[in-house]
């Protein structure tokens, strides 16, 4: 990489003294010249006003540069790297249930120089699968902690990153991961304690309990990286809970290192911090006099300081200056000058590149001392001086510990669904992110992660610095431009020719001593609105405004008088608490919220920023949940109709004296019950005992009561059929005078009237915009839900449709763009996500032409207000539509009329055949037998387009026939609001838009409706609708939009098998064929040949498990994007029972529903030992 731009601005002078100026990176040396009237002294004499020749100089090259006779110098970037910081509340996340909440830290220190500012707004790239699903802004708090809820997000693997705000800048964006997939977690707490990394040793000290209680056998404690397992000890408890090891660590190892603690079949990680191998690496952060070597690794003798370690490298360099310590607690660094300098200079830098002091020094006597300020939280030192005849730079980075404080005080034992409070002191007034999350999960903190960012700073600085003499001249440099002369000038003795000496100044003033940066304007922005679910932020002790958080507690204490009374403990979310809230004038604040009901460990966190985000501070404490009483499951998340599984209920019971019933669906259970002596037939003695049984699908439930006190506890867990996965689906009706509803016959299990077609609408346009697989057919039905949701908006309400949608167009022209071929069509894929292939596909990039080639019939009108960008971005797509329609021939007014599409283009284009448009769109809604022979797909898509014909064509008699196509379409809505593809999607978007045109569910103010046999207004009826207790509704006059809410069941094996699917278990680092806990296996998946939209779904079995973020994943689904084979590393987290355990892969086509492929149910055989 370039250190340096040099522009040449005259060849001739910049010839002649480009080879007379000596340069390191910070300075640039000029010698004394033999000649006292030598041109270079003369002209600098006349640009910076130095004194007669025979002087030596050092001229900083910081922050901007200098301009030379003929050449202009300068850094070719800032001199750190540093990026701001991306953390999520957790890493895993249940799919469409779990909200992802993402902290982004941006103090002003990152920023501070006028080409680089401190941003207000963040655009964010949100990747699914490798691919950018979205690109929302986010507006920045100035205090530096912002955030944002990124929705319950679809299965996937994210990626979520920052890109940054300087286009020019290579630095490596801001990112995060995490992933959205089914999982559990089981009863077992690992806590690192306390960890040291001397060479490959790594030496570990971890904390593990069950159900709170210190675990007292010896476990397997072993060393993962990624996939790999680096080393594994068996090892007994120091004391109860605490286990001592030591590892050996291969250099190699890419990606961090994660501790599994495995007792028997339960599996717990601690994950050690910033443990790649790019983040174990040492970076040399002083080499003046004592090697110090900076690490984000504890090690021998090492001095933490914001979460760096500082050690010796081992080395001493015999350096002129030496500095004692470039970490000072005083904040003054102290400099010895072991010889005498002349034209001695001193730079020090912030983190943000400003030079905040420039010392020029002068001669300097040998023994020379003096002092620095650093500043907060580091900067850079840079010194330069002629030794003698020699010019010698050197370097140090600097940083000083934080004095920024938070403190946490709160209960360390409380009840589950108890509302908790915790004070927090800051000491003087900062923003601070509270997270309260269950002590098994993993995920990093704001303080580590800076501390990330830090050393990252400080590793290219490292690089970038010059230490030692220096012999290069400037136009000996690598920088050097090799140009050919434009002109050559004639020699001067000494003057400056005047358009040269037009562009450099005159002198160059020092700097003015660093000021902090003023931060932007102050937003209250601490989360996300809808997050705002109870928590109370006090500050300074006194009743403060609700602040925006996260709380998942929703339900009463755990229990009650009997178990008929008793509330039920669920599984409950695993964040129980998150929000950014800031602490009063006297840096207090006081919090309280609901706690879930789980019996677990939390750990609540706390991150302090304050001092304009100078000082920051972390601490968290353990919150333990328990209770006298409760009964915790330990149950699979699937199971195959017919198989069993283990399982285990964990009791506890403080009086010793205690009855028990298990169910499955009502029915008893039988248990076996160790650790207890059983008294008569459900009652037992003893205050802690584990039962084991044999599970299968259904809603388990467990009645614990006290035979002393009385008291009960219930808990109930739910364990899915394999296979079948059952979710909700919201569907939409329109009704006209006389027609009515009825539940039981909908099998319904909610119905609600809505206001008009509006909630539909937005719904699926939603749904379809958040399409995650995307080709070039799914990026132009997502674009075109986008056009229809401005559409819909209509004038009034076009501002705030732009600002949600502006993102969705953009990021969609973007991504299209990679596809496109002028004069050919489109890739169904880009190029980097399917092996290379730039070759046009027939099929799919005619079906992404012709949705680009209606935008502009679809929303030409509404084009003329929106903003430029967006303007533009839809005139791009127009002609990429029509030049793609040319390439692949298709007219844009459809010549003949072969399908519902063709009708509703002639419609829609003014066509000269729209008498034929008509007939063919009511023949074909007549016999809809015909179009769903071709499939279900293409047969809703030829229903949707007929329909939306008739309704464009205006004849009031096809009225009721569209009506009925859109009613019988929206009960195929899946429950997240769209149909089985975009190509369906796509069309009944179109056929709802040609609802609203015909003033269908847009005013229903003069309606009347019976509710259960009352009637009513429409106003009435949205109100008593929303209670969700209404059983029958009739329209009696005008029209009412329903939205009918049923429960829909997926079944993975009745699909036929026409993808041939090849699927292996592969054993990794052991001989033999039989799996045992513990071992490692790659899940192979392998196609025929690959067919544009396969995917692969999984649903594992109990006994394995896809090991991530602290949680057992059991079900995900992956994209093949242009391959025929896939492999999943997965881990055998539990034994089997004699019989082994059914588990399903299958491959499905996501615009065929039809085409699916699956060898069968496999079978899962896993010994436990």
């Amino acid at each position: 990489m370039p250190k340096f731009v040099i522009d040449q601005l005259d060849y001739g002078l910049s010839q002649a003294y480009g080879s007379q100026v000596l340069a390191g990176s910070a300075f640039a040396f000029v010698a004394p010249q033999a000649q006292p009237n030598d041109t270079l002294q003369a002209g600098l004499q006349n640009f910076y006003g130095i004194p007669a020749a025979g002087t030596r100089r050092v001229l900083p090259l910081l922050p901007d540069g200098l301009t030379f006779p003929g050449f202009k110098i300068k850094p070719f970037k800032r001199l750190f790297d540093l990026v701001p910081v991306l953390v999520t509340d957790k890493e895993i996340y249940r799919a469409a249930k779990d909200r992802v909440r993402l902290l982004v830290v941006t103090p002003a220190w990152l920023y501070g120089s006028p080409d680089h500012p401190q941003p207000t707004t963040a655009n964010l790239t949100i990747e699914n699968n490798g691919v950018v699903l979205r690109n929302p802004p986010v507006q920045l708090n100035s205090d530096g902690l912002t955030l944002v809820d990124l929705g319950a997000l679809p299965q996937g693997h994210y990626r979520v990153y920052w890109p940054g705000t300087n286009e020019n800048d290579d630095t490596k964006p801001a990112e995060c991961e995490f992933s959205s997939v089914e999982y559990v977690l089981a009863p077992l707490q690992a806590t690192l304690q306390g960890y040291e990394l001397a060479g490959n040793q790594l030496s570990c000290r971890i904390k593990v309990e069950r159900f709170n209680e210190p675990l007292n056998e010896p476990v397997q404690l072993e060393l993962w990286s990624g996939p790999n397992r680096l080393d594994s000890n068996k090892v007994k408890p120091e004391m109860p809970g605490i286990y001592q090891t030591r590892f050996k660590v291969k250099p190699k190892s890419q990606e961090r290192l994660e501790v599994r603690v495995s007792y028997q079949d339960l599996v717990a990680t601690a994950v050690i911090p910033n443990s790649t191998r790019a983040e174990r690496q040492e970076v040399l952060f002083n080499p003046l006099g004592s090697e110090v070597k900076l690490s984000l690794q504890p090690g021998p003798a090492t001095r933490e300081v914001r979460g760096l370690y500082l050690g010796s490298g081992g080395a001493v360099s015999n350096t002129p200056v030496t500095l004692a310590d470039p970490a000072p607690d005083s904040r003054v660094a102290r400099l010895r000058w072991h010889s005498a300098a002349q034209a001695a200079r001193l730079l020090v830098l912030d983190l943000g590149g400003k030079v905040v002091e420039d010392r020029d020094l002068g001669q300097l006597a040998a023994g020379t001392e003096l002092e620095v300020t650093v500043p907060a939280p580091g900067g850079f030192l840079a010194l330069g001086a002629w030794f003698g005849e020699k010019a010698w730079e050197g370097w140090s980075s600097l940083v000083v510990p934080s004095t920024g404080q938070v403190e946490l005080k709160g209960p360390s034992t409380v009840r589950p669904g108890q509302t908790v409070e915790f004070n927090i002191a800051t000491g003087s007034p900062a923003a601070v992110y509270l997270l309260v999350r269950d002590s098994r999960l993993a995920g990093a903190t704001p303080r580590e992660r800076l501390a990330a960012t830090l050393k990252g700073g400080f590793e290219g600085a490292a690089k970038w610095a010059t230490l030692g003499y220096l012999s290069k001249k400037v136009n000996e440099l690598a920088d050097w431009p090799d140009l050919t002369p434009r002109y050559r000038t004639m020699a001067f003795g000494g003057a400056v020719p005047s358009p040269v000496r037009a562009m450099m100044p005159m002198a160059v003033p020092p700097p003015a001593p660093g000021s902090m940066l003023a931060g932007g304007p102050v937003m209250d922005m601490a989360a996300v609105p809808d997050l705002a679910r109870g928590g109370v932020m006090y500050k300074g002790g006194k009743a403060a405004e609700m602040f925006m958080d996260y709380n998942a507690a929703t339900t009463g204490p755990a229990q009650g008088e009997g178990p008929g009374q008793a509330t039920v403990r669920e599984d409950f979310a695993d964040v129980a608490y998150c929000t950014v809230l800031k602490t009063g004038p006297d840096g207090q604040a006081r919090v309280s919220f609901k706690l879930p009901e789980a019996i677990t460990a939390y750990r609540v966190e706390a991150f302090a920023l304050g001092a304009g985000g100078r000082e920051w501070a972390y601490t968290s404490e353990n919150l333990e949940v328990n209770q006298p009483l409760w009964a915790e499951f330990k149950l699979p998340a699937f199971v195959y109709p017919g198989d069993l599984a283990p399982a285990v209920l964990e009791v506890n019971c403080n009086s010793g004296k205690f009855s028990l019933k298990l169910l499955c669906d009502g029915r008893p259970v039988a248990f076996k019950l160790t650790g207890a002596a059983q008294l008569n037939a459900d009652s037992f003695q003893g205050q802690r005992a584990k039962v084991t049984f044999e599970a299968r699908p259904g809603r388990w439930r467990a009645e614990l009561r006290d035979l002393v006190s009385g008291e009960y506890d219930v808990s109930e867990r739910t364990v899915e059929a394999l296979g079948r996965f059952t979710s909700l689906a919201r569907r939409f009706q329109v009704l006209l005078a006389g027609q009515s509803l009825d539940l039981a016959a909908a099998g319904a299990v909610q119905l609600r009237v809505l206001p008009s077609l509006d909630t539909p609408f937005k719904v699926l346009c939603d749904a379809t915009t958040d399409y995650s697989h995307r080709c070039c057919e799914q990026t132009a039905s997502k674009l075109l839900a986008g056009v229809a949701a401005l559409v819909a908006a209509g004038k009034d309400d076009l501002s705030n449709a732009q600002s949600k949608y502006r993102d969705v167009v953009l990021a969609g022209v973007a991504r299209e763009r990679k596809m496109y071929l002028p004069g050919r069509g489109f890739m169904m894929y880009p190029p980097e996500e399917s092996g290379g292939n730039r070759e046009p596909n027939d099929y799919w990039g005619k079906l992404a032409a012709r949705h680009l080639g209606d935008l502009s019939y679809l929303g030409g009108p509404a084009f003329q207000d929106l903003d430029s960008d967006m303007r533009e971005a839809l005139k791009e797509l127009q002609t990429m539509g029509e030049n793609a329609m040319q390439a692949y021939r298709i007219p844009l007014v459809p010549e003949k009329i072969e399908s519902g599409r063709d009708a509703f283009q002639v419609i829609l284009k003014k066509g000269r055949k729209q008498a034929e448009a008509l007939a063919y769109a009511r023949a074909s809604l007549q016999n809809q037998g015909v179009a769903f022979g071709k499939g279900a797909v293409l047969g809703r898509e030829e229903k949707a387009y007929a329909a939306a014909t008739l309704l464009a064509g205006g004849v009031q008699s096809d009225l009721l026939t569209a009506i009925k196509a859109a009613n019988d379409l929206t009960k195929d809505l899946n429950g997240e609001g769209r149909l089985y593809s975009t190509v369906d999607s796509a069309a009944l978007i179109c056929l709802l838009l040609g609802l609203k045109g015909a003033g269908i569910g847009t005013d229903g103010g003069n309606s009347r409706l019976k509710l259960d046999g009352i009637e009513m207004p429409l106003a009435e009826a949205l109100a008593k609708s929303a209670s969700g207790e209404v059983r029958h509704l009739e329209v009696v006059q005008g029209t009412a939009m329903v939205e009918i809410t049923s429960e829909i069941v997926e079944d993975w094996n009745s699909f036929r098998d026409e993808i041939p699917v090849n699927v292996e278990l592969v054993r990794r680092n052991r001989k033999g064929s039989s799996i045992r806990v513990g071992d490692t296996v790659d899940l192979v998946v392998r196609l025929r040949e690959y067919v544009p939209g396969h995917l692969l779904h999984v649903c594992l079995p109990p006994s394995l498990s896809s090991l991530e973020g602290g949680g057992e994943v059991k079900k995900f689904s992956l994209d093949f994007t242009g391959r025929i084979e896939l492999r999943v590393p997965l881990r055998a987290t539990g034994f089997t029972l004699g019989q082994g355990e059914h588990w399903a892969v299958l491959v499905r086509n996501m615009f065929n529903e039809e085409q699916a492929g699956t060898p069968g149910l496999l079978l899962a055989q896993v010994s436990a030992d």
